[in-house]
C-alpha cells in the first residue's frame, strides 16, 4: 500500500492509460471529460506550486496533461474577454445610448 501522507499531500501517479485520452489534441478533444478528471487533481503542477511529498510525480502529470492546461487556459481567457465584452454591452444599454431605458419595478405580471 501506498504510504499515508494525508490527502493533501500526496498525489497518487497517473493512470497507466493516460496517454489514451491526454496525449495530442486530437485524442484529448474525443475524451476531454477523462482527461480533465485526471489532469485537474495535478492542476497545482503546470504553476510547480503542488504542496506534496512526492514532487517527482509532477513529472508524470505534465508530460500528458501539458495539452489540455494550454487548451483549458485558452478557453478560460476567451470567457473572460466574452464577459468583459457582455459587459460593455449592457452598459451601454443601461447608460441610456440605445434610448430611455427603464425597468419596471412590478416582477412577472405578463
Amino acid at each position: 500500500p501506498l504510504p499515508d501522507y494525508g490527502q493533501d499531500h500526496y498525489l497518487p501517479p497517473p493512470p497507466a492509460d493516460i496517454a489514451q485520452y491526454c496525449g495530442d489534441s486530437t485524442t484529448l478533444m474525443s475524451n476531454v471529460d477523462r482527461c480533465e478528471e485526471v489532469c485537474m487533481q495535478a492542476e497545482c503542477c503546470q504553476y510547480s506550486q503542488c504542496d506534496i511529498v512526492n514532487q517527482n510525480i509532477c513529472d508524470s502529470y505534465t508530460e500528458h496533461c501539458q495539452q489540455f492546461w494550454v487548451e483549458e487556459n485558452k478557453m478560460e481567457e476567451a470567457e473572460e474577454q466574452m464577459s468583459i465584452e457582455m459587459a460593455d454591452s449592457k452598459n451601454d444599454i443601461k447608460s441610456g445610448k440605445v434610448g430611455d431605458y427603464t425597468e419596471s419595478s412590478e416582477s412577472g405580471d405578463i
